[in-house]
């Protein structure tokens, strides 16, 4: 992304004109599905990579998840529960990311999965007491009962309305969430907690200006979570992806196994 300064009043945006959505760079028309998957996506791919979220480093990091707890009659014998906990580092006390899914019991085959970031803490998304309250930093918010920025037990289910789990569960689909969080705080700390560490190079102490920020970090971390569900045998690799953070479902478009998705925000948040 080009090293400048943010740009936050409409009318001192400089004239620009957006690229063709169906010419390729080189003035080809995409008239089919095959030039649009070989040719224009990965140029669209490239621009936003390069204007909007940032290019995601090369390095690599170790990846290693357990399973943290399971119940096999969750939430009154409709779904299987799972607790995921996902690590990035060798090093104890490193990154971590907690995956909860919830899989139908009634499925007789393997089913499609709603994927999705939350705000406060995968507690918030039911009321299901089982679910593991997370310890770690969240904006405080009144209305999902976070205060000195840690979660309380009167966080759970704080933003069940907008997930709909038992629906999604008895039509048939899987629900997996993970606290975004857990990925990149949401405050401006330079970058120097969650994953962005891990991909720094000596000496480096922040991502580079044509590197990821938040976003990417999100949208990374949404990948590794269905890197996890690929193992599930009881899920598809089919995922509607439901971000929960503005610019996260555009993000992700780099990955194929996202069938479709949308970008909801589940609760106002404050700037403070």
């Amino acid at each position: 992304m080009p090293d400048q300064t943010p740009i936050y009043d409409e009318s001192k945006v400089p004239p620009y004109t957006l690229p063709e959505l169906l010419i390729s760079g080189d003035g080809t028309r995409i008239e089919n599905r095959e030039t649009w998957q070989h040719i224009r996506r990965p140029e669209l791919l490239r621009l936003f990579e390069s204007h909007v979220y940032g290019k995601v480093p090369e390095t690599s990091v170790t990846m290693r998840f357990v399973v943290r707890s399971s119940a096999a009659d969750a939430l009154n014998g409709l779904a299987r529960r799972k607790e995921i906990r996902m690590s990035f580092d060798d090093q104890q006390g490193g990154p971590t990311m907690d995956i909860l899914l919830y899989i139908p019991n009634k499925a007789d085959a393997p089913v499609p999965t709603f994927l999705g970031l939350n705000f406060f803490g995968n507690h918030s998304v039911h009321k299901d007491p089982n679910i593991t309250l997370s310890t770690a930093w969240m904006r405080n918010k009144d209305e999902a009962s976070v205060y000195d920025h840690k979660a309380t037990e009167a966080s759970r289910g704080a933003v069940a309305s907008r997930w709909a789990i038992e629906q999604i569960l008895e039509r048939g689909y899987a629900l997996a969430t993970v606290y975004y969080g857990d990925l990149d705080p949401d405050f401006d700390d330079g970058y120097q907690n969650g994953i962005h560490p891990l991909f720094y190079k000596p000496g480096q102490s922040q991502p580079e200006p044509n590197e990821w920020g938040a976003i990417g970090a999100w949208a990374w971390g949404l990948s590794r979570a269905m890197d996890v569900l690929e193992g599930e045998d009881a899920i598809t690799p089919d995922h509607e992806v439901r971000p929960f953070v503005y610019g996260v479902r555009n993000a992700l478009e780099a990955d194929h196994r996202v069938a479709s998705g949308r970008d909801v925000d589940p609760l106002p948040h404050d700037d403070d």
